[in-house]
C-alpha cells in the first residue's frame, strides 16, 4: 500500500491543536478553497470515538465523495480515522501531535 507523510509545525502546544483538530467546523474552513465540503457531519458538532462523517470534494479535477469513521482517539496525542466507502481501495489517516 502506498503511503505518504505530512508533516506542520504549528506554533501552539500539542493538547490545542489536537483539540482543534476534532472541530469538523475549522476542517471545512481550512479547506474551503479547494470545495471540500461536508455531507454528512458528526453527531453533537465535534469528531469523538466512532464518529462518521461524509465529505463531497474534487481533487486533482475529479469529484468525489468519501465516508469515514473516527476512532482510536488518544487525547492529546492523536486519533485515526478510515475509509468507510469512497474512491480509494484503502485509505487509514492517522494523526500525530508532538512537541517539537
Amino acid at each position: 500500500m502506498a503511503a505518504f507523510v505530512l508533516e506542520r509545525v504549528i506554533a501552539a502546544p500539542p493538547s490545542a491543536v489536537f483539540a482543534a483538530s476534532l472541530d469538523p467546523g475549522l476542517h471545512v474552513r481550512s479547506m474551503a478553497r479547494y470545495g471540500e465540503t461536508m455531507v454528512e457531519a458528526p453527531a453533537g458538532g465535534a469528531f469523538t470515538e466512532g464518529s462518521t462523517v461524509t465529505w463531497r470534494a474534487r481533487h486533482f479535477g475529479i469529484p468525489f465523495r468519501l465516508r469515514s469513521v473516527v476512532f482510536d482517539i488518544d487525547p492529546p496525542h492523536g486519533f485515526s480515522d478510515r475509509q468507510l466507502s469512497g474512491p480509494f481501495r484503502d485509505f487509514l489517516h492517522e494523526h500525530v501531535f508532538e512537541p517539537e
